[in-house]
């Protein structure tokens, strides 16, 4: 059999280094806002069309003007919906660029126990869950803020004296629609410094699932997911958050 010389090898595994398929995450485009959005829920002040990601099902934009970002975000699918309404969404953020996450917002928070038992109450009663989801999203007032301390910051939305605005409600054909503006200030962010590669990523909370091994009974959880070798827990899409991970150009 021929061999292949080195170089042809050597010059085809460089191409596919430099190749954004297989090398590095390809780095988007920011928006740049000279007349900054209203953060409302309403979206006729952003000038351009959805970005889609197919894999997580997030439709979203990420622009900026000299001192802040601007993020929305779309999501159509049930399942991320509920996950949202009812475990809660952050937005990371790292200058950097890197997959660390230091900073972020979440919002909404998970909900506690008490509301838990309210909703499956309420599902028992048949009750639409285009109807849960408005009462969830409306009810959702407090926010974490993430990396300023060692622990998160808990704070009402529309309490906060360090000028994030965020929001999220549930449009005309049941999406759920998230904006959010964030002072680059606010979190101690050097904008000209952190221009090129700008690292934003999703997650929507998760059902956390823990197994009682004597039993077979599943305990649930907001914490660290516990799973044992020996839990026969069958897969629920519901203990998976839905992540999108982008890397952005700030102009």
């Amino acid at each position: 059999m021929k061999s292949t010389p080195f170089f042809i090898l050597f010059a085809g595994l460089a191409a596919l280094a430099a190749c954004p398929s297989y090398g590095q995450k390809e780095v988007k485009e920011s928006i740049l806002f000279t007349t900054p959005p209203v953060i409302d829920g309403q979206m006729e002040d952003w000038t351009t069309d959805w970005t889609m990601d197919a894999k997580s099902k997030f439709l979203y934009n990420v622009g900026n003007d000299n001192d802040n970002l601007y993020i929305r975000a779309k999501f159509s699918n049930e399942t991320t919906q509920q996950k949202i309404a009812l475990f809660g969404f952050t937005v990371y953020f790292n200058p950097e660029g890197s997959k660390k996450n230091r900073l972020g917002l979440r919002y909404p928070i998970p909900k506690d126990k008490d509301q838990m038992k309210r909703e499956e109450k309420a599902a028992e009663q048949e009750k639409k869950w285009d109807d849960m989801k408005r009462d969830l999203i409306r009810d959702s007032d407090l926010l974490e803020l993430l990396g300023l301390a060692d622990d998160p910051i808990l704070s009402s939305r529309v309490g906060l004296m360090n000028g994030i605005e965020v929001i999220m409600v549930v449009d005309t054909y049941g999406d759920l629609i998230y904006e959010a503006r964030i002072p680059f200030k606010a979190y101690r962010i050097n904008k000209s410094t952190t221009m090129d590669n700008f690292g934003v990523y999703f997650e929507t909370g998760r059902l956390i699932v823990k197994q009682n091994l004597s039993t077979g009974q599943a305990t649930y959880y907001r914490g660290q997911r516990y799973r044992s070798p020996m839990a026969t827990q069958p897969y629920n899409e519901f203990t998976v958050s839905t992540t999108l991970r982008v890397n952005v150009k700030l102009k």
